[in-house]
């Protein structure tokens, strides 16, 4: 989880959904060490980010409760767009080899 690495990691998500976060940069990197902080102390982590955000306090982390909101929805429309892509793809080789069938 990414508790355990340093804030440069998570730092082009910040920059990247700056609009999106409520703090400013300092104030991020303060508050991602205190989630740290808080992870730390517990011996369950959670395993995954919809699991994080169940458990992530909004008023006390706000940045992190929108960056986990972002990071739950993101591989999900990652993955609907890569199906539509697949979709098509298929749809373009019935397309062509029923062109190509009629055509002869």
């Amino acid at each position: 989880m990414i508790v355990d690495k340093p804030y440069s990691n998570l730092k082009a998500a910040v920059t990247f959904y700056q609009n999106d976060l409520k703090g400013y940069d300092d104030i991020i990197k303060v508050e991602y060490q205190l989630w740290q902080s808080k992870w730390n102390l517990v011996e369950s982590r959670p395993s995954t980010a919809i699991e994080a955000l169940h458990q992530c306090d909004q008023l006390m982390y706000p940045n992190m409760y929108e960056l986990l909101k972002i990071l739950s929805i993101l591989s999900v429309s990652t993955a609907t767009a890569e199906r539509s892509f697949s979709t098509l793809r298929r749809l373009k080789v019935i397309f062509e080899t029923q062109h190509l069938n009629h055509g002869l």
